[in-house]
């Protein structure tokens, strides 16, 4: 007796039964237009274009878009059958796109700005069903960056890819709002992701940064994950929306302040399955408020070429642990208050004891010029201070409005036989004498290519050094197990404790492929062993090998100790 039931399911709300409850990716951000102007052939309207790529029937109705600063919600029932699209816009524009596709016009319609911002579509059961972060770079050319041009997906089936999954369209009109993408096509992934950076939320919380977007089921595996400072694994790890390519690491215990900690992470894959073939690690700790005198301006290119940018680099001296979000950096004589100093990093950035980090309003263009340059210590600063090429003022301030620092900077510091000075960086001499002392800058080295941004300065020569001596024996590893030099030990020793040091094993390529200690805490006197295995503990090839050992002390002074060692076997 099949037939009650069948009534049951045929008979009533008919209208509800097909609507469901979406889930991550269901609907996806396929389509946006952050600048219509000049008009190329659409209204010149702001948009975002929603697929549904899901196999359910979905009712917009209680969804909210948003961008950070302004959230709208969708008021009305809006049906989307799989395949679906619907495009979404301020309410005077929803008109003019209603010629295009379903439209639905929304009060407080977030601003889509035209330098980048970040894009966030949510269920009314809280779900983030889809983010993006989208970027000008991602145009495909200058002309369709400066207007009239919408950005599509390529493919929807890797919806957690960035700029490699979206590029200008190719359409005529300058879009496909409504209509099947232009570039619809196959975008591919290989590339495995990376662990960036880490940020402190609190002494039990670190937020781990990851380059895309983590497989969930494996993200939320804590054996994953391990803190070194007998921290071992932590107690919780949660991935965080709207991307979902941070993850919060809950601690067992409290980090220790002026305290480098090492956060590893092992066989995480990311949404399109490619996954990490070796550990992966960052430093971490607990952020302070600078003590005076510890952050130093230490390099600066006022006077870039038609393609570079300006930056500032900055040495944190130490102990402390400072993070980049807290510091402002200003021209003149503006106060904190005034609203002339802008922010440093708008997301946490934590810069250890001795980094070089450096800020400039186009990471990109700083790269170019300056390949050696270290991406994760390169920050990308909204609102650069103007830096007049022949003279100027540059200062750096904490949150409180505290100046750190001030360099009153002038063309004529450069060096006598430096005729064109474009694209040349002035370069400090010894971080810890005056900053407004002239003799205390010049002009960066023709070999370091006129500037060594996130590195030690090339023209770097300080009145005092870090005393201590490191001494290698054998100078020969046999790792054969035969109880003959099956490793080799480095001893050290130095004048005083508490200095952090980290030993590791390059080939003669320059490659790094052993590392035998991560910031490990040094006494006075003491060893390090290495047993001529690489990093999977394998053995190594026959041939010549190098230790390089660094050593950093509470102030920030570190000194590198190289020495030569070769790999071989008597059976």
């Amino acid at each position: 007796m099949r037939i009650p039931i069948l009534f049951s399911l045929t008979w009533g709300p008919i209208a509800c039964i097909g609507q469901s409850v979406a889930s991550r990716y269901d609907v996806l951000i396929t389509e946006l237009m952050s600048d219509p102007l000049p008009v190329v052939g659409l209204p010149a309207a702001e948009y975002v274009e929603l697929t549904n790529v899901s196999g359910k029937n979905l009712d917009l109705k209680g969804w909210r878009i948003s961008d950070g600063n302004a959230t709208s919600v969708i008021p009305v029932s809006q049906a989307m059958a799989p395949g679906d699209r619907v495009i979404l816009s301020g309410r005077t524009h929803a008109n003019a796109l209603a010629a295009h596709g379903a439209a639905i016009g929304l009060s407080g319609f977030p601003s889509l700005d035209n330098d980048g911002d970040r894009i966030v579509l949510t269920s009314p059961e809280g779900v983030t069903v889809h983010a993006v972060t989208y970027h000008p770079s991602w145009h495909a050319n200058d002309v369709k960056r400066d207007g009239g041009w919408s950005l599509e997906m390529i493919d929807t089936g890797l919806p957690c890819l960035g700029a490699e999954n979206w590029t200008s369209s190719a359409d005529p009109s300058g879009g496909t709002p409504g209509r099947r993408n232009s570039n619809e096509g196959k975008a591919g992934d290989s590339t495995a992701p990376r662990l960036l950076r880490t940020h402190s939320i609190d002494s039990l919380s670190i937020v781990a940064v990851f380059s895309e977007t983590l497989d969930s089921a494996q993200a939320t595996d804590r054996m994953r994950y391990e803190i070194d400072h007998q921290m071992g694994h932590p107690v919780s790890v949660s991935p965080m929306p709207p991307h979902f390519n941070e993850v919060m690491v809950g601690l067992p215990r409290p980090l220790s302040p002026k305290t480098v900690y090492t956060l590893s992470v092992t066989n995480l894959r990311d949404c399109a399955g490619n996954a990490m073939d070796t550990r992966d690690w960052k430093r971490a700790g607990l952020p302070e408020r600078p003590s005076k005198g510890q952050i130093r301006i230490n390099e600066l290119l006022f006077n870039p070429r038609n393609d570079g940018s300006d930056y500032a680099e900055l040495l944190n001296l130490g102990p402390s642990i400072v993070d980049a979000s807290s510091l402002f950096l200003a021209n003149g004589s503006g106060a904190l208050q005034s609203g002339s100093p802008v922010r440093g990093s708008e997301k946490p950035w934590l810069l250890f004891p001795g980094d070089h980090a450096v800020f400039t309003p186009d990471t990109a263009a700083l790269m170019h010029q300056f390949p050696r340059a270290d991406p994760a210590l390169s920050i990308q600063t909204r609102g650069f201070p103007s830096l007049p090429d022949d003279a100027g003022v540059l200062r750096i301030l904490d949150d409180a409005g505290t100046e750190l620092d001030a360099f009153s900077y002038n063309a004529r510091m450069h060096h006598p036989l430096v005729f064109d000075k474009e694209g040349v960086a002035l370069e400090r001499v010894d971080p810890r004498s005056p900053t407004m002392d002239p003799s205390n800058w010049t002009s960066a080295s023709s070999d370091a290519g006129y500037g060594s941004p996130t590195r030690r300065n090339s023209q770097y020569a300080a009145s005092d050094t870090l005393k201590g001596e490191m001494r290698m024996h054998p100078s020969v590893v046999s790792p054969d197990m035969d109880g003959i030099d099956d490793f080799t030990t480095l001893q050290y020793r130095f004048k005083e404790p508490g200095y952090s040091c980290s030993v590791w094993v390059y080939d003669p390529f320059g490659r790094r492929i052993r590392a035998v200690a991560r910031n490990a805490l040094c006494g006075t006197e003491g060893h390090f062993r290495w047993n001529g295995l690489d990093e999977s503990g394998r053995r190594l090839p026959t041939g010549p090998y190098y230790m390089v050992m660094e050593v950093t002390d509470l102030t920030g002074r570190t000194r590198i100790w190289r020495r030569p060692v070769a790999v071989a076997y008597r059976r």
